[in-house]
């Protein structure tokens, strides 16, 4: 293993198309060895939009280097209580009459 190969393992995190990360490094997380385990907290806020909308996650490694690979040995999310220590959604409002989709469809 070349020296560029042991010292750089940089990419960057992006959390839902933000960087949360702009040059994450292992090798300097861990004080250089790469033996030790490190770990990262992030946090996003996702607030509710009063119309019971879900939302997805969209989470991202991007490395600077073509030579790196096996950043990430595991990950892990933890959805946090709010301020009345709930864990729920909130409920999807119900559908009040029928509803009408409308399609189209071009082509052959």
């Amino acid at each position: 293993m070349g020296e560029r190969e042991q010292t750089r393992r940089e990419f960057s995190v992006v959390i839902n198309n933000q960087i949360a990360e702009r040059k994450g490094d292992v090798n300097r997380w861990s004080g250089g060895d790469g033996g030790i385990p490190v770990y990262k907290d992030y946090v996003v806020m996702m607030e509710e939009d009063g119309q019971g909308t879900t939302f997805d996650i969209l989470i991202g490694l991007h490395s600077f280097d073509d030579l790196v690979f096996g950043l990430l040995n595991g990950l892990e999310i933890f959805k946090l209580s709010d301020l009345e220590n709930n864990l729920a959604a909130p409920s999807p409002k119900p559908c009040v009459g029928r509803r009408i989709f409308n399609f189209l469809e071009t082509g052959n």
